[in-house]
């Protein structure tokens, strides 16, 4: 292997450790691909291939999904870290940053959408706060179309709808 390509596969795999020690529990390995490709940080193939490359490993542990650097990952990345460069770390921590927000703001909703039957759909709504449930709301909706327009607006703002709620049954 030539040295250029030794050079660009760590760089490629301290990337993704870096990505999983800065957000521990964050990813799961399709979303960490999601956030890789949207943000251009590599292919596919690679990102695919180097994840399964650190779990294979033992540096990147898979606990319900989610995926946390093992201690050999922590050790790894703190005796690699300096082969990054600091262009390359400011990038990630803006990234990462904006990755935080979204992913907090994902694991704050819980929506699922029902279906027992033509006639009863269902669409169950969660809102979470610090990992303490704020509300749930299971409500009997009189159709798919209307279930997932539904679950999109509370989405979307997930606290106008809790706040509205609260509002009415406050007033009521």
């Amino acid at each position: 292997m030539k040295a250029l390509d030794w050079s660009n596969l760590l760089n490629h795999k301290l990337i993704l450790l870096y990505i999983i020690h800065k957000l521990p529990g964050k990813f799961t390995r399709k979303s960490l691909v999601n956030f890789v490709l949207a943000n251009g940080l590599m292919n596919y193939f690679l990102v695919n291939q180097y994840s399964l490359d650190l779990v294979d490993a033992g540096l990147v542990e898979e606990k319900e999904e989610k995926l946390f650097p093992s201690p050999q990952g922590d050790q790894a990345f703190h005796f690699f870290i300096e082969s990054l460069s600091p262009d390359t770390i400011e990038t990630l921590d803006v990234l990462l940053e904006r990755a935080r927000a979204q992913v907090d703001r994902e694991e704050a909703l819980e929506t699922d959408l029902e279906v027992l039957d033509e006639n009863d759909v269902r669409i169950h709504l969660k809102l979470r706060d610090q990992g303490k449930d704020l509300a749930y709301i299971c409500l009997a909706v009189s159709s798919v179309e209307e279930g997932e327009k539904m679950i999109a607006q509370f989405r979307k703002d997930p606290n106008q709808v809790y706040q509205a709620l609260f509002t009415s049954l406050e007033d009521f």
